[in-house]
């Protein structure tokens, strides 16, 4: 019987791993711990621990939990970057094919993400410069406002695809060296 209870906890632990639960869990709680804050400064009767917890898992199921969120929080995973990316286009409404300057580019995110890493956006930025050079023949100092959510959206993947790739050969060394 504990053979099998073990399998079934290992196959939870595997459920809650592959939906990242333990992560919204614990921005939950973190969120709680914030209102709970807030509302003490601000001498105001703190809401219901619950009705904060609801609340949260409301926003994450609408895809709004990213909001006024750091750079850290919405670049930790695919999930956020995704709800991330549905929020600028909310929020910066605008034709996708809006010409916009890097400057500009770097103005309209900030507005969603005041600290986004604009080494993220000059990549982004390169990507796009690369792509249309190479169709058009020219550098263009406006690009197009989809053009650029798109390319940060593949300067991501970029980086997350190297991350893996380097964990994965740092977990292959180290098996290396554990086995000489």
């Amino acid at each position: 019987e504990s053979g099998d209870k073990s399998g079934v906890d290992c196959a939870a632990m595997e459920y809650v791993k592959e939906h990242r639960l333990d992560a919204i869990v614990q921005d939950a709680i973190v969120h709680v711990i914030e209102r709970h804050a807030s509302a003490k400064e601000e001498s105001v009767s703190a809401s219901q621990p619950l009705e904060d917890i609801a609340a949260f898992f409301d926003a994450v199921a609408r895809e709004t939990h990213v909001v006024h969120r750091s750079f850290s929080y919405v670049s930790r995973s695919v999930p956020e970057r995704r709800a991330w990316y549905r929020h600028v286009r909310t929020v910066i409404d605008m034709p996708g094919d809006t010409l916009l300057s890097v400057d500009e580019w770097a103005e309209c995110v900030s507005l969603v993400c005041p600290d986004f890493d604009r080494s993220w956006l000059r990549e982004a930025t390169q990507l796009v410069l690369d792509a249309t050079s190479r169709a058009s023949g020219d550098e263009e100092s406006a690009h197009r406002f989809d053009a650029m959510v798109h390319a940060l959206a593949l300067a991501w993947m970029r980086f997350e695809f190297f991350r893996s790739l380097l964990a994965s050969w740092s977990g292959m060394h180290e098996t290396t060296l554990a086995c000489i």
